[in-house]
């Protein structure tokens, strides 16, 4: 667990420095578990002063991300999915920085990007939801964010 706080403080390290006041895209996943993670990536994003486009879907495939490929925001979120995506977000979105806060398996692929999820690092996905890891993040991004606990225990229960 060590590990991955470790890392998610330092994407949260490098989010801060690349942000800016630049609108940000969050896509989510159509559950309880993405609806909650989304909505303390959002929070913690208002509380930065960032404005945020969301929109969630059921899945991640080819034709959403070429759709995220042609919008103007630099800095992508994916939360609750993502993670078996990798391949097709080197492929079209390498152009912007993505973020993904997930913690279902993944693809074993290398990627410039941040995929912020507690199985690279030893923990089961069922450890921990999707609203965890998005609350570890926004954590790391401003101590204030720690309020946001009770949304991500939403998502455990969903």
């Amino acid at each position: 667990m060590k590990e991955f706080l470790l890392y998610t403080k330092e994407c949260a390290r490098i989010f801060k420095e690349i942000a800016g006041k630049e609108p940000v895209r969050i896509v989510g996943h159509l559950d309880c578990d993405g609806i909650t993670s989304s909505s303390i990536i959002i929070k913690a994003l208002h509380r930065e002063g960032i404005k945020v486009a969301y929109s969630s879907n059921r899945q991640l495939n080819e034709k959403a991300i070429k759709q995220i490929k042609e919008e103007p925001y630099k800095i992508v979120f994916f939360t609750d999915f993502g993670s078996n995506t990798i391949k097709l977000i080197n492929e079209h979105l390498n152009e912007k920085t993505v973020f993904i806060l997930d913690h279902h398996k993944y693809e074993e692929t290398e990627t410039k990007h941040y995929n912020i999820n507690p199985n690279k690092f030893g923990l089961d996905d069922n450890e921990i939801c999707g609203a965890g890891v998005a609350y570890f993040f926004a954590k790391a991004l401003n101590l204030k964010n720690k309020d946001l606990s009770y949304i991500a225990l939403v998502g455990i229960i969903g």
